[in-house]
C-alpha cells in the first residue's frame, strides 16, 4: 500500500485548461432577430422558449466555471496536504 497522494498534476491542469478554453469558447447568445414584429403566437413561444435557453446556457457556462475554479483549489488543496504530510513522516 502507497502511502503518497499520486498526483499528476500536469495532467489535471492541462485537462482543466482544456475545460476552461471549451467554456470560454461557449456561445450563450443567440439571435433574436427571428420575428421580431411577428405577433403570432407560435412565434411569441419561441421567443419565450429561446430566452429561456439563452439563460439556461448562461446558467450551465456559470457553472463550468466554477466548477473548473473548484477543481484547481482541490487539486492545490491536495498537493500541498501531500506535501505535508510528507514533511511529516520525514521527521518522524
Amino acid at each position: 500500500m502507497s502511502t503518497e497522494i499520486k498526483i499528476k498534476q500536469n495532467v489535471i491542469d492541462q485537462a482543466l485548461s482544456k475545460m476552461k478554453s471549451s467554456t470560454n469558447a461557449l456561445h450563450t447568445s443567440l439571435p433574436s432577430a427571428v420575428g421580431e414584429d411577428n405577433v403570432l403566437t407560435a412565434v411569441q413561444k419561441w421567443k419565450v422558449l429561446h430566452q429561456q435557453y439563452e439563460k439556461m446556457l448562461e446558467s450551465y457556462k456559470t457553472l463550468l466555471i466554477q466548477n473548473e475554479e473548484a477543481s484547481q483549489q482541490v487539486v492545490q488543496s491536495m498537493i500541498e496536504l501531500d506535501d505535508q504530510l510528507g514533511d511529516y513522516k520525514v521527521l518522524k
